[in-house]
């Protein structure tokens, strides 16, 4: 019987090549893509490589308050910066034990006595101190961060049923905190009630709350009412598919209808880069990476694995026809972009960028290659001179590929092929690609509360741009990591630890991001008045932006031995 539990980074698996891995090797390494549930009866050494986490230990338990204080506790000691909130000195991180939990949510135990200062402290009282010491608002992650402590005291409370947790104050008020911010506790707290039910199978129950949660939350209302929106409509359609009610190819197919209906959903991806720092703050960074790796070569070769608009080119153009003579200004450029979708679009994106180079007067040429599956890539259709120096972008296209392994190899092995003198990475920073239900919308919900929360400040409410973002681009992603299993989950998140374990498989040496490369993300950062929330952290080689403590994308440098 073929063995389906190799889930450790090296296994089990010999192979001639040590920088080629087996297809069956890469699917393993990310957790498998097979179906989620039979993973979940994993041995509990296997499942904590399953989940991808160095840093949250995993116990595979029905229990949510069995993930959501450790998680919570993650968040909390690693970025204290967003929180201003110092942890008592004799706390020990929390240690998940091993317990036979029934049903009830009442009856279930806490996780060690490590960690019962959470529900000891109330809750107004940490509130007060943070609204004390940093004079503003909760952040949305706050909110998810204090709902879930209040989630996991109510859920150790001997109530009867479901009574006292669905009641929104439970055993005592919060204070010193604006309406709104009450509110979203309150809401946040009935929609992890609401994954509890998912997550038991309480089907019927959990329509019913997701019902509340609906006609609370709303797509037009604050962050706290969004986030619970999209988090809500995903749970309940995995309910559907659950019951039987609909298939996950119909799931499937809406998502991608209602995408191909705007037709403006770039303009607004554009929108929202130019809205949000973090997006431009890796980019920037990530150009002035490849302008260090390449500013004495004289033909220069730029491979784009997702190339959307391609604005962030015209930073390099610039940069390079800048440069000091004696540094050799380029004597042609050429850029190559990959597409899997509408060739048009890309197309016209070379257009744009051959005209703003003929503006600096500098030498472009543009090349388009269409594949239906990045499985289909090969090394000859670059059609790359032997004198060219190339760096290869691969900006949040490469977690795409999680549940893809056959194409995500390709794609490695034919990038290894073009001897590239760089290639630069931008990632989701966030585990998302764990096989429990429980653990994947926890990690979601803090990942999400962070991006919810920086759209919040940086656009307004009723911008439509901000409104295609959310329910098209988050929203998809929402249902997908929330509602689907098995090969139909296609959005799969992994930390920038993991993706340094896969790259040294096939010989990727990670290179420290140059000074000049911080220096552009800091400067960058800094024409935005709200420089503040946004924070960049060193992590390892390369960096990682967050949002007010909350990781979002990370950023790193690689080159092949």
């Amino acid at each position: 019987m073929e063995d389906h539990s190799l889930y450790k980074v090296y296994g089990e698996i010999e192979v001639e090549d040590p920088w080629n891995p087996t297809d069956y090797e890469v699917m393993n390494f990310f957790g498998g893509t097979g179906t989620d549930s039979q993973q979940n009866n994993l041995p509990q050494e296997e499942c904590n490589w399953v989940q991808n986490d160095i840093s949250i230990p995993h116990v595979v338990t029905p229990a949510l308050e069995s993930i959501l204080q450790p998680i919570i506790y993650d968040h909390m000691i690693h970025y204290p910066k967003a929180h201003q909130q110092q942890l008592p000195e004799e706390t020990a991180k929390p240690q998940l034990k091993e317990n036979q939990h029934s049903f009830s949510l009442a009856s279930l135990e806490l996780l060690g006595n490590s960690g019962k200062w959470l529900i000891k402290k109330r809750d107004h009282e940490i509130l007060s101190q943070t609204n004390d010491q940093s004079g503003q608002k909760l952040s949305l992650a706050e909110i998810v961060r204090v709902a879930g402590k209040r989630y996991i005291q109510f859920s150790t409370q001997k109530a009867d049923g479901f009574s006292e947790l669905i009641n929104p104050y439970g055993t005592y008020i919060i204070t010193d905190l604006l309406a709104a911010e009450t509110a979203g506790v309150e809401l946040v707290q009935l929609l992890l009630i609401v994954a509890e039910c998912v997550g038991q199978r309480q089907f019927d129950l959990a329509s019913e709350l997701i019902n509340c949660c609906l006609w609370l939350a709303s797509d037009s209302g604050n962050s706290a009412q969004r986030i619970v929106f999209y988090f809500a409509q995903a749970l309940q359609n995995r309910i559907n598919v659950e019951t039987g009610k609909t298939t996950p190819e119909k799931m499937m197919e809406q998502y991608y209808y209602a995408k191909n209906l705007e037709v403006d959903f770039d303009l607004s991806f554009l929108a929202c880069h130019q809205a949000l720092p973090f997006i431009q703050v890796t980019q920037f960074a990530a150009m002035q990476a490849i302008f260090d790796n390449l500013k004495s070569a004289n033909k220069i070769h730029l491979i784009d694995l997702h190339i959307r608009s391609g604005i962030h080119w015209t930073v390099l153009m610039q940069a390079l026809t800048e440069r000091d003579e004696h540094d050799r200004p380029a004597v042609l450029l050429k850029i190559t972009a990959v597409g899997l979708t509408n060739k048009q679009h890309v197309e016209e994106t070379g257009k744009r960028l051959i005209s703003f180079a003929e503006s600096l007067n500098l030498s472009l040429s543009f090349k388009v290659i269409m594949v239906s599956d990045m499985q289909e890539l090969k090394e000859d259709m670059f059609n790359k001179e032997a004198d060219e120096a190339v760096a290869v972008y691969c900006p949040l296209i490469l977690r795409t590929m999680i549940s893809k392994p056959d194409s995500l190899r390709t794609v490695i092995k034919v990038i290894r092929r073009m001897k590239p003198s760089v290639v630069v990475v931008t990632e989701v920073e966030a585990n998302h690609n764990s096989p429990s239900f429980l653990n994947r919308f926890t990690e979601s919900l803090f990942f999400y509360s962070g991006f919810f929360d920086s759209l919040d400040e940086c656009m307004e409410r009723n911008n439509m741009h901000r409104k295609t973002i959310e329910g098209i681009y988050l929203g998809e992603g929402i249902r997908n990591m929330v509602g689907s299993e098995g090969d139909k989950r296609c959005t799969r998140n992994v930390r920038i630890d993991v993706w340094r374990e896969f790259f040294a498989r096939y010989g990727m040496e990670e290179v420290e991001l140059s000074n000049s490369s911080l220096r552009q993300a800091n400067l960058i950062l800094n024409y935005f008045h709200n420089a503040t929330s946004c924070n960049i952290t060193s992590n390892g080689k390369g960096i990682t932006v967050g949002w007010k403590g909350t990781p979002i994308h990370s950023l790193t440098t690689w080159k092949f031995l």
